[in-house]
C-alpha cells in the first residue's frame, strides 16, 4: 500500500520494469515482509514467482547489493528455511524454520538450530512457537529500547565479557 491505496503494480513486469517489495519493522507498521507477500498475492496482480523475484534478485539489484538475492559461490548466505515444505508465500514468522544471515544462523526451530552445535543460543517464542536465538542477536534485542511484538525471550544466561565484547555474530 502506497498512501493508504493498493499500487498498480501488474504493468510493471509485463512492460519488463523492475520492482522490489519490502515491509517496514514490526515495530513501527502492523505487519512484516511475509505480510506483504501475502497482501500482494491477495491483489491478484503479481504471481507468487514474481513476488518471490521482488524479495530476492530485484530487491538486491534495485538496492545495487551484488553479493545478495540469490544462493550461490560468493555471495551472501542470506537465506531462510520454511517448515514442513510450506509455500513462503502465505506464511507467518512462527513457520520460519532458520532465519540465516551472511551463513549465521539466526533464530529458528529448535531441532534445526541444534544442527549448528558452535552457536550459542537462547529460548524465545515466537508468536507462540518455540525457537531459539543466537545468542548475540539476543544481547541485542534486549538492549534495544523497543521490543519486537510476539518474541519473548528466556532470561540470558551470563556470559563472560570478553565473549560479549565483539558484536558480530560469528
Amino acid at each position: 500500500m502506497i498512501g493508504g491505496a493498493t499500487a498498480d503494480i501488474a504493468p510493471w513486469p509485463a512492460a519488463g520494469g523492475r520492482g522490489g517489495l519490502g515491509g517496514d519493522s514490526r515495530l513501527t507498521a502492523n505487519g512484516d515482509l511475509l505480510d506483504e507477500m501475502r497482501a500482494a498475492v491477495e491483489t491478484t496482480q503479481v504471481d507468487a514467482a514474481c513476488i518471490w523475484a521482488m524479495v530476492t534478485t530485484e530487491a538486491a539489484a534495485l538496492l545495487g547489493i551484488i553479493d545478495a538475492g540469490r544462493l550461490s559461490p560468493g555471495q551472501r548466505a542470506d537465506l531462510i528455511l520454511m517448515r514442513d515444505g510450506q509455500p513462503l508465500v502465505g506464511a507467518r514468522r512462527a513457520d520460519l524454520s532458520l532465519v540465516m544471515c551472511g551463513g549465521v544462523p539466526l533464530l529458528g526451530d529448535p531441532a534445526v538450530m541444534a544442527r549448528f552445535s558452535h552457536v550459542r543460543t537462547c529460548p524465545a517464542t515466537l508468536d507462540g512457537r518455540p525457537k531459539l536465538i543466537h545468542h548475540r542477536l539476543a544481547r541485542r534485542i534486549l538492549k534495544g529500547r523497543f521490543q519486537e511484538p510476539g518474541l519473548t525471550l528466556a532470561p540470558l544466561p551470563v556470559v563472560p565479557v570478553e565473549e560479549i565484547s565483539h558484536e558480530t555474530y560469528h
